[in-house]
């Protein structure tokens, strides 16, 4: 019974990142020979070879982690999927090279040209992961703090809707969550209509036509213990943008002033 449990959260993790769209800075090559510089391993970057504004292209392959020996072992083993119980291993392994991708590119961003990037061998399941390189490259370039805090913030938020809404992870039922369903008849109905908004006897301020209307972050990392339970649990490292560009103490801000503007939380992470 656990493992059937497991085994589809494992689905459910991997269906949200092959349902990815690709962003349209990211544009596919057919032939290798069209490709100015190419990355096509992750441990060496031949740094002679590059002349300023070059346009760089990714080897979709680096990031295709789906048909990986490791993830196929945790797909078909009872053992290895215990091992990994409720780990979202796909994003894992991604991410792993996804950093690595990033940690040889970000000593040259002044000779690249950032704006768009290349692949080569490109394959729809890696949009996620091609899409979050592009978004740390962009964030690298955006010298001012405040304005990089927020279009972290602002990428982060819509994963997190998407992944909430396209899925309805809450598992809202004629507008009532998995967890207030637990609650009926035992408190006011109204009560139970509005998730997670409402709070301390009264609903959200910021909740109204049935949406949140300050895009907060420190709401969207919050997860109930039923949903933990299932093993949908989201947390801000979770994220290279959040990993690379967030000290240790704006995480802690980021995580805990639920109900709080955008604004005012990347004022009080200015600080």
């Amino acid at each position: 019974m656990q493992n059937e449990l497991y085994l589809e959260n494992l689905k459910l993790n991997k269906q949200m990142l092959l349902d990815t769209k690709k962003i349209n800075e990211v544009i596919i090559l057919k032939k290798e020979k069209e490709a100015s510089f190419l990355i096509s391993n992750l441990d060496h970057l031949d740094k002679d070879k590059i002349s300023n504004n070059i346009t760089l292209t990714i080897d979709g392959n680096l990031f295709n982690i789906f048909t990986t020996d490791k993830i196929i072992s945790i797909e078909n083993d009872e053992k290895e999927l215990q091992k990994n119980r409720f780990k979202n291993i796909y994003l894992i392994e991604g991410n792993k090279l996804v950093e690595k991708c990033f940690n040889l590119i970000r000593p040259i961003l002044n000779q690249i040209d950032t704006t768009k990037l290349y692949v080569i061998n490109y394959n729809p399941n890696i949009n996620y992961f091609i899409n979050d390189l592009f978004h740390l490259i962009t964030a690298a370039c955006i010298k001012d703090v405040k304005m990089r805090y927020s279009y972290v913030y602002d990428l982060v938020s819509y994963e997190l809707d998407r992944r909430f809404n396209d899925y309805n992870l809450c598992d809202f039922q004629d507008n009532i969550c998995v967890s207030k369903r637990n609650l009926i008849g035992k408190i006011d109905k109204d009560k139970l209509c509005y998730g997670c908004c409402y709070t301390k006897d009264r609903i959200c301020p910021y909740f109204k036509n049935q949406k949140c209307t300050i895009k907060s972050l420190s709401c969207k990392f919050f997860i109930c213990r039923y949903l933990k339970k299932k093993g949908i649990n989201y947390k801000p490292f979770d994220f290279l943008l959040i990993k690379h560009f967030f000290r240790k103490f704006n995480v802690f801000i980021l995580s805990d002033f639920l109900y709080t503007p955008k604004e005012e939380v990347l004022n009080d992470i200015k600080k």
